[in-house]
């Protein structure tokens, strides 16, 4: 039987307790909230009222009576730090902290961010907070982080998933770092900027379609096409974003979901150009719907080029090949599927 402090009861705190409590070992359970207190003190060992950033009051809990030291308020990253720091001071057996925020670079990365960039204000927002020994590290999936603390050393690891390309969220998130570098926020109202930015919804589902259609509407006009194969272009557009959308609520993979891509993109101009041939382009009409699918990370693997961050540059640049190789195989699908039917017609 081990005995376990638990400090913070949200909805992972309440989860440990009753785990642990199941495992027939000792919990006392510490909150400032009186309500969250009482409404869990019948299925803990023993229970406290106390804010655990006053050191006096974390001392008065006797940490080093415990085996394990969880510390459950991740929401905030400040008061998570401050705790943990004061907890390994005051001798505490072995320490775990929880964050539920990843931090500015996670954002940064998710939405089309150059690497060198998000490596550079992870540095400097750390500084501005007192943060010293800074070490960072990205690549386009993961995010290593290195610094010391009130004399202690932290590491943090954040992996990143589903990268979009959000050039507002850039704007903001770029804004947000200006303003905490220059003073202008402090640490609550950064996190409160931070969250809000993190959770600002996506462009409007028409907004979307609308301007998938026009681009490809104007590309097929730039690329020498008729106001008829533009016309032709600005619905392929269209049933390519309903791929898109498709392919994202099923959760495919990258390649999987530029395959679907491809295959809706490409129904469109073979069939105006098989049954009007002399209407239609259908290399025009191709060309300017498929730069709606062409990655914006072919530009970002040209200034990780530049910036020295080979490993990055290559990683990105698998990436670009492999929705290349996907956009491929998905116009060649039905143009096969075509040729075939024809040929059994034939």
């Amino acid at each position: 039987m081990k005995s376990i402090l638990i400090i913070g009861l949200g909805r992972f705190g309440r989860h440990l307790c009753r785990k642990f409590m199941s495992l027939k070992n000792e919990v006392m359970i510490v909150d400032r909230d009186e309500a969250a207190v009482t409404a869990l003190a019948d299925e803990a060992t023993s229970a406290q009222i106390a804010d655990c950033t006053d050191e006096n009051a974390l001392r008065a809990l006797g940490v080093k009576n415990f085996d394990l030291c969880f510390v459950c308020i991740g929401s905030d990253f400040a008061s998570s730090l401050l705790i943990t720091s004061m907890l390994k001071d005051m001798g505490a057996a072995r320490v775990v902290a929880k964050a539920s925020q990843d931090i500015h670079a996670k954002l940064l990365l998710r939405n089309g961010a150059e690497i060198y960039r998000v490596e550079e204000s992870v540095q400097r927002v750390l500084e501005i907070y007192g943060m010293s020994g800074i070490n960072v590290f990205a690549i386009p999936s993961l995010i290593l982080i290195n610094f010391s603390a009130d004399g202690h050393n932290y590491s943090k690891s954040v992996r990143v998933r589903g990268t979009i390309n959000n050039m507002e969220r850039l704007n903001r998130l770029n804004a947000l770092c200006r303003d905490i570098c220059g003073g202008v926020l402090d640490f609550e109202q950064a996190t409160r900027e931070l969250h809000e930015i993190e959770h600002c919804p996506l462009y409007p589902r028409w907004a979307s379609y609308l301007a998938y259609g026009a681009a490809a509407f104007f590309f097929t006009l730039f690329w020498g096409g008729t106001a008829w194969d533009a016309a032709a272009a600005l619905v392929a557009g269209l049933t390519a974003k309903l791929a898109v959308n498709v392919a994202a609520k099923c959760r495919t993979n990258l390649f999987f979901s530029n395959v679907v891509a491809g295959c809706f993109l490409a129904v469109v101009p073979i069939l105006c150009h098989t049954f009007y041939p002399a209407y239609f382009q259908f290399d025009k009409i191709i060309i300017g719907t498929i730069m709606l699918l062409v990655p914006v990370a072919i530009a970002n693997v040209i200034r990780d080029v530049l910036a020295g961050d080979t490993l990055t540059a290559l990683t990105k640049f698998t990436e670009v090949l492999i929705i290349g190789l996907g956009i491929a195989i998905g116009i060649a699908i039905p143009m096969s599927l075509l040729k075939a039917l024809f040929a059994a017609i034939g």
